[in-house]
């Protein structure tokens, strides 16, 4: 660290961690998060302005600040194209101008305040390791810890951590790099785009969390490919020695995550995605959805119950259907299954040894080009 003057600034962030923690398990939490939640962010940014007035010398940012704001425009383009696929849901916030004027102070403040604190820290630190631990504690500013160890459900666990927290992890992470390879400005931009749409659009995509995730990491990895360019033509002495002396850890974190994406589509977690590929099941899931299904175990599945959805092996063939009667002790459960959309009960009995996986969710439409390419070679 450059300035060894805003080591406070480290300790009033965690401390601001423990208190908005503490804070949840109390009825004061509302009040929190739209009062006091701002003021005591407020507080740290004008420490911070305080003992630090260094500014990011950074060559030529405008040409940078340029590409940045020519993908963040795609990004809006794509977002909403992707909605005449996968749908469009109305806005719950209010749009009166009191309410947006109401979010935009509310919300945009704290965004202001804590990329102002990150850009300060940023342009003080040396090492990739600090901005590593940088970016590791705005994360935990905006995770909700109490959330976080409330859940207790198979459906709410897989939602936060793809609707939330994986999210917030790679917003984080840009927000990070455009800090400190560009300005403040652009760290500011992106969230407030990200976010904005939310609070100002009367409707939005009703986009499922996964291709929300896969967007902010595609767009990601298109700014710093972009910036790391003009970076390399810009320094006339790169080298090979100075890009192993600037990998950067987050680059780390990014094939960690979609290393994460591999195992989960092949089965290596406790959930698991399935293609359907057929419309047995309408309207619960249709041909070409994704659902997700809690893989057999053995304490969990002796209590399957009639209208359960089953993911089940039978001829060689995996089939999902809803469990329509149960015969049987429990030595030797066998089950009728019924797809919702057929006339009559499947012909067959099945057995626990039979039984894969019940059915958590589903993923409208993000399986085609699998049942496509199926359909094809075969």
């Amino acid at each position: 660290m450059k300035n060894k003057k805003l080591v406070p600034i480290y300790i009033m962030l965690v401390l601001y961690i423990i208190i908005n923690f503490l804070v949840s398990f109390t009825s004061f939490s509302s009040l929190f998060l739209n009062r006091l939640n701002p003021i005591l962010l407020a507080i740290i940014c004008i420490v911070t302005y305080q003992l630090d007035s260094s500014r990011n010398r950074n060559r030529n940012k405008i040409p940078k600040l340029q590409n940045f704001i020519i993908y963040m425009l795609l990004y809006v383009v794509i977002f909403y194209l992707f909605g005449l696929v996968f749908g469009f849901y109305k806005n719950i916030y209010s749009l009166s101008f009191r309410g947006i004027l109401s979010n935009f102070f509310s919300f945009y403040l704290i965004v202001f305040f804590q990329e102002y604190i990150r850009y300060k820290l940023l342009i003080n630190s040396k090492t990739n390791n600090n901005k590593f631990l940088i970016t590791l504690l705005f994360i935990i500013v905006n995770i909700n810890l109490y959330y976080l160890i409330k859940l207790d459900n198979s459906l709410d666990i897989i939602t936060y951590l793809f609707g939330d927290f994986v999210p917030i992890v790679i917003m984080n992470i840009t927000c990070t790099y455009l800090s400190s390879n560009i300005s403040l400005i652009p760290s500011f931009i992106y969230m407030g785009i990200i976010y904005g749409i939310n609070f100002f659009s009367p409707i939005i995509p009703d986009l499922n969390i996964f291709v929300n995730c896969l967007m902010l990491l595609i767009l990601y990895m298109f700014i710093t490919t972009s910036v790391d360019g003009l970076i390399i033509l810009d320094n006339r002495k790169y080298n090979k020695r100075d890009v192993k002396k600037n990998k950067s850890p987050f680059m780390y974190i990014l094939l960690f995550i979609t290393f994460f994406f591999l195992l989960f589509v092949f089965g290596f977690f406790k959930y698991k995605p399935i293609v359907i590929v057929s419309n047995s099941m309408e309207p619960i899931f249709s041909k070409g959805d994704i659902i997700i299904i809690e893989k057999k175990n053995t304490k969990d599945f002796n209590n399957l119950k009639i209208n359960d959805i089953i993911y089940y092996r039978y001829d060689n063939k995996y089939i999902t259907h809803r469990i329509h009667d149960i015969k049987g002790n429990s030595n030797s459960y066998r089950y009728i299954t019924k797809g919702d959309n057929n006339d009559n009960v499947d012909e067959w009995e099945i057995t626990d040894k039979d039984v894969y996986g019940k059915y958590i969710f589903r993923i409208k439409y993000l399986g085609w080009p699998s049942v496509y390419f199926s359909e094809l070679f075969n």
